[in-house]
């Protein structure tokens, strides 16, 4: 979702320390400021662009999802809702040791014309601030670590939920956390009672993970067959800025059809099922994908732009009678000791 502009309507913040019986819940909203309107509109902004957001949806019976048809009805009802997700997720947190306190931000605010219920957990980060002591003869200027300090802005929020207060869907950025011995994602399983997809960043990973088995099995990691891939897909995020499969399976095995069918049912065996996998950033591509590392068996590691490989001007092996294969880097102007 491209975000043009966000104004804020109204926010609050709740005081969500374990190491205290209660929580600190405002009474009322926290007093306009156009300082703290940036700061959360940046952190917003950010969120939306974030690749591991997932679209997620509420179940039916959600306790959360009637909340926001009573504040999208009555926007009055903001206070009221907000210190109820407070006491909610303050439960949660300190029954649990992992799940990090927090300052809770709960904020209306619109995007596109729609309306969004915001809540961002700003867990506390640790940090070292200056400290003046001073006594009637001498002051001495010490640091000392403060332990609640906020995310700024150029740092991500790693949990939080924005809904849509129109058709209530969400989207929710989350870390699993030791629940009862097991890793869970609580934000979305119990906190918010919603069901998540896959976000995009999670996709990718898992599509690397696939052609990294792929290589293994069927090529033994060989040079050239996993190159033709890392290049296919290259071509298609910048050309379409997305993961086209199908394109990356014509691209990479237009000569051999039979292997681009067990290609093809590797990556859904590997759970890939999208026909296009979004990316929206050709700079992902060009980091992710724009270098190929070779490893030789003796240990020697060379990272090349990937598109050497295909010009012999530039690059070439050569097999060698006995087996052994030869790397020839061609047209070199300089070396450089890095």
């Amino acid at each position: 979702m491209e975000i043009e502009n966000i104004n804020i309507k109204k926010y609050i913040v709740h005081i969500l320390d374990k190491n205290s019986d209660i929580p600190i819940l405002s009474d009322d909203e926290h007093p306009i400021s156009e300082e703290i309107n940036d700061f959360i509109e940046k952190h917003i902004i950010k969120i939306f662009k974030d690749k591991g957001l997932k679209n997620a949806y509420f179940r039916d019976n959600s306790e959360m999802k009637n909340d926001c048809n009573i504040l999208k009805k009555d926007i009055n009802a903001f206070t009221d809702i907000s210190i109820k997700i407070g006491e909610k997720l303050f439960n949660i947190i300190r029954n649990f040791d992992d799940i990090p306190s927090c300052d809770l931000v709960c904020v209306v605010f619109n995007a596109n014309n729609e309306n969004f219920l915001g809540i961002l957990k700003f867990n506390y980060k640790p940090s070292f601030v200056h400290y003046v002591k001073a006594d009637e003869t001498k002051k001495v200027n010490t640091i000392i670590k403060q332990l609640t300090t906020l995310p700024n802005e150029s740092q991500k929020i790693n949990e939080c939920a924005l809904i849509n207060l129109n058709d209530k869907t969400l989207k929710v950025l989350e870390r699993k956390y030791d629940i009862d011995g097991e890793k869970k994602f609580y934000l979305s399983d119990i906190f918010l009672d919603c069901h998540c997809e896959t976000s995009d960043k999670d996709k990718i990973k898992s599509f690397n993970k696939a052609n990294k088995t792929f290589n293994k099995k069927y090529f033994d990691e060989e040079f050239k067959n996993s190159a033709d891939i890392k290049i296919a897909v290259k071509d298609s995020i910048e050309k379409e800025g997305t993961i086209n499969i199908e394109k990356v399976c014509d691209d990479a095995f237009k000569e051999n059809p039979e292997m681009k069918k067990i290609y093809k049912d590797h990556l859904k065996e590997s759970g890939i099922k999208e026909k296009n996998i979004e990316i929206n950033n050709t700079e992902y591509g060009e980091k992710v994908y724009n270098k190929q590392k070779i490893k030789t068996d003796n240990g020697i590691e060379i990272k090349l732009p990937r598109d050497f490989y295909k010009d012999k001007g530039k690059l070439e092996f050569v097999n060698n009678p006995d087996g052994t294969v030869s790397i020839i880097i061609k047209n070199i102007g300089k070396l450089i000791d890095k």
